[in-house]
């Protein structure tokens, strides 16, 4: 297994010298619920990894929002911005230094990045309130991976907004919260999601899109393929949709404008239904 770590393969984007050096936004001093002063810090990172050899591409992210977007067919290219909160640099310096995991991880042909903050020191969990006002209050990893298009793509994301964009690769999401975007898809998709909205649009699905979600709506428009989906709560949305659409419904209104295709609703809980079907003219 090959294992790449933060200082050995990452530089900042930014021109500073220190190379943990944070660039403050003074504009974004704040005070929390308990009266603690603190200030928000962005560290800029860009890092890459050769993609001979890969199938599967793992994608790890606990706070934050992710992006992914087609790059070359050579490397996967990841740029992070690393927003800290902090009473002062001092300290956003130091949990960076000790808890940041930031970097990739191989082993046979898959490749997992990861972007989080490890609270376990020497197997020890600290507590979430020393986290907190000793370090960096609403802490988060924004970043962005340029894929390239013969890799599978697996996302794990917790909290955040996620887009997937113009790619050709088949796709499996696994989400806790924040809003879903996929566009412009030719692979199979694969979603699970806890709560949030998720709108996917311009889809040539090799196989079928999948979607088990908890709560939040759903919007699918222009898809080319078979549809399962199975919503626990919130209202699901469809036009333009060419295939067989299965649909197991707890609660939410069902809208759906199919062409070239049937809807089959399995179970209904509650909700109104309003589905509609044109055909397309040869």
């Amino acid at each position: 297994m090959k294992t790449i770590f933060l200082f050995a393969s990452i530089f900042l984007i930014a021109a500073v010298s220190n190379p943990i050096a944070a660039q403050e936004d003074a504009h974004q001093t704040k005070k929390d619920k308990h009266g603690f002063l603190y200030k928000e810090y962005h560290n800029n990172y860009k890092m890459n990894y050769p993609a001979d050899d890969l199938t599967k591409l793992k994608v790890i992210s606990k706070a934050g929002d992710v992006t992914i977007l087609p790059g070359d067919n050579k490397n996967i290219v990841v740029e992070a911005d690393v927003v800290m909160t902090s009473m002062s640099e001092k300290w956003q310096d130091r949990i960076i230094r000790k808890y940041l995991n930031l970097g990739f991880e191989q082993k046979e042909d898959v490749l997992k990045f990861r972007g989080d903050f490890n609270h376990t020191v020497k197997n020890y969990q600290l507590p979430g309130y020393l986290i907190k006002h000793l370090g960096t209050p609403g802490s988060k990893i924004n970043f962005t991976v340029y894929v390239p298009d013969n890799l599978f793509i697996s996302i794990h994301d917790g909290s955040g907004d996620l887009t997937v964009k113009n790619l050709s690769n088949g796709v499996y999401i696994s989400d806790g919260s924040g809003s879903i975007l996929v566009d412009s898809i030719s692979g199979r998709i694969e979603v699970h999601d806890a709560s949030g909205d998720i709108r996917i649009r311009n889809i040539m699905s090799i196989g079928e899109l999948t979607i088990r979600d908890d709560s939040g709506d759903i919007f699918a428009e222009n898809i080319y393929g078979n549809i399962d989906i199975n919503d626990a709560s919130g209202s699901i949305y469809m036009d333009e949709v060419q295939g067989l659409v299965d649909i197991r419904d707890g609660s939410g209104d069902i809208i759906a404008k199919v062409k070239d295709g049937r809807v089959n609703v399995n179970a209904d809980g509650s909700g109104s239904k309003h589905i509609s079907y044109y055909y397309m003219q040869h």
